[in-house]
């Protein structure tokens, strides 16, 4: 529907849901790679975002898994908001899609950050510091940090790239999530985007509402 061309190689939900998912998707692996606050435990040897607080099962840490008190750790979301970072990203770990995402913004006191921390209620958090996106990704957005979603298969221990896609905010919104506006369009194996671009319901654009055309675009 959304490319116009028919290709064998499309699965629809059901079949991937019932024929692949089940046998190809481990749901062992799920929760721990779902859960953010422990990404740095697993892939410790790779770069990840730089996280400088954890709320985790009710208790506070630090980015090596140091044990904070509530107040230590607010006092230090305080000292950074007002000294090294113009922005801070709360989000919730077992979430996804963007939801729930919060910023601590400069200029914030405790209380203002107190306030935000609390009314998450009974999620765990991981609270990051804000990347700003190379100017080739900020182009299409600049509010959010547009990325690339990579489509990997395992099979018989060989990975294969099936795809990939750049992810790209709605007009003004601080995450590049589909499900809060955003827009995704493929992307060649030389690094160009592909002609056109989807949204969460399927809509099909050749320009990004912010006017960015995708069709050549080096990233």
């Amino acid at each position: 529907y959304a490319s116009g061309k028919f290709d064998p190689k499309y699965v629809p939900n059901g079949l991937n849901a019932y024929y692949m998912f089940r046998f190809y998707d481990d749901p062992n692996y799920h929760h721990a790679f779902h859960d953010k606050n422990y990404r740095d435990l697993l892939f410790h040897d790779f770069a990840c975002t730089n996280a400088v607080i954890r709320r985790i099962k009710g208790y506070f840490y630090d980015n090596n898994y140091n044990k904070l008190s509530y107040d230590a750790a607010i006092s230090r979301l305080e000292e950074l908001i007002n000294t090294t970072e113009e922005k801070l990203i709360v989000k919730p770990t077992p979430g996804g899609g963007g939801n729930g995402i919060n910023f601590i913004r400069k200029g914030d006191t405790k209380v203002t950050i107190s306030e935000l921390i609390d009314s998450i209620k009974g999620d765990d958090i991981i609270i990051e510091k804000f990347m700003k996106a190379h100017p080739s990704y900020a182009i299409a957005n600049p509010t959010s940090l547009n990325s690339l979603r990579i489509i990997s298969f395992l099979y018989e221990n060989e990975i294969e790239i099936i795809a990939v896609l750049f992810r790209m905010g709605a007009v003004k919104k601080e995450v590049d999530n589909f499900a809060q506006g955003g827009v995704a369009c493929g992307v060649n194996p030389d690094g160009t985007c592909m002609d056109f671009g989807i949204d969460h319901f399927g809509n099909r654009y050749t320009v990004h509402p912010s006017g960015f055309e995708f069709a050549g675009h080096k990233l």
